[in-house]
């Protein structure tokens, strides 16, 4: 943990505000204290500040500190609550150590609407408590709980205009040859251009797939080609190792003849279907030999 001083000023409020909570019943509610912060040297609302205020607000609602998640350095815009270093170990593996959850004022425990209504949820079906020292936030109060109640219905009005823009934006890319959404198939990259961004070929990624795909012709399993791509520390798409399952799905996926692709809404099977107007690079891509690959791999057991 980053190292946070203390003033002799502060430190005597800290003894105080525990000598206060001393006095609490032996079963009084078991708070935790979220304190995050983006930049460390933000004097406006110092972890020190933070803690002290949280404490009295604990103290206040009679309740102990059950323990402090600080989060320091870390963004509420990227990292939601449940994936951060402290917060989210108490609320993943220490749930049953704490009552409440309270915090020092909304922007310093979400930035996203939709991070809180999922922390409200859950909250409610934990049996917690949620609340905030500056902003009218508290889960068990009836004016708190109609602010919670707003907040929900605006986050799900976030998610059905977030879906609405993302569909309206995949429509747009149906109809321009740029590259406008979405991550390129492993074997292709993006680069800007005098007329946008566009769909090129990954030179590196081309070699190991042309590889794979020879391999195949030679009749070597998906077991064994994913073991020596991975001792050759060819990292996968997402960085990782190489596994038969991630493989297949690219060898597979019309996307690697360079084809824009779309999935068919639910509830129709989940599989990708090729637009074959809308070709994204030219014939002399990675399509080659895509047709072969696919026989190859229907006629084998891997």
């Amino acid at each position: 943990m980053l190292d946070i001083q203390w003033s002799e000023a502060e430190l005597r409020e800290l003894e105080d505000l525990r000598q206060r909570e001393a006095l609490l019943p032996h079963d009084a509610p078991r708070a935790l204290l979220s304190i995050r912060l983006s930049v460390l040297t933000d004097e406006t609302t110092s972890p020190v500040r933070q803690e002290l205020d949280l404490r009295r607000f604990a103290v206040n609602r009679g309740c102990r500190v059950a323990g402090v998640a600080r989060d320091l350095n870390v963004s509420a815009t990227k990292v939601p609550p449940w994936s951060r270093p402290e917060l989210g170990d108490w609320i993943n593996n220490r749930a049953p150590e704490f009552d409440q959850i309270l915090f020092w004022k909304l922007d310093r425990f979400v930035r996203r609407i939709s991070d809180l209504h999922l922390m409200i949820e859950w909250c409610k079906e934990y049996g917690k408590v949620l609340a905030a020292d500056k902003d009218p936030i508290d889960l068990d109060s009836a004016y708190g709980e109609m602010m919670v109640t707003m907040i929900a219905g605006m986050a799900r009005i976030e998610a059905a205009n977030t879906g609405v823009r993302l569909e309206s934006l995949w429509q747009y890319a149906r109809t321009t040859e740029r590259w406008v959404i979405g991550k390129p198939i492993y074997g292709y990259t993006t680069e800007e251009t005098s007329d946008g961004r566009r769909l090129v070929i990954h030179p590196f990624r081309r070699r190991v797939l042309r590889w794979i795909y020879a391999m195949l012709k030679r009749g070597r399993s998906m077991y064994k080609i994913t073991q020596i791509v991975n001792r050759a520390g060819v990292p996968a798409p997402n960085g990782g190792k190489w596994y038969a399952k991630n493989l297949t799905s690219i060898l597979t996926n019309p996307a690697l003849k360079g084809l824009r692709v779309i999935r068919p809404p639910r509830p129709s099977p989940r599989k990708s279907r090729a637009l074959s107007t809308d070709r994204m690079v030219s014939r002399s891509g990675l399509h080659q030999g895509f047709s072969r690959t696919r026989s190859l791999m229907k006629s084998r057991e891997f």
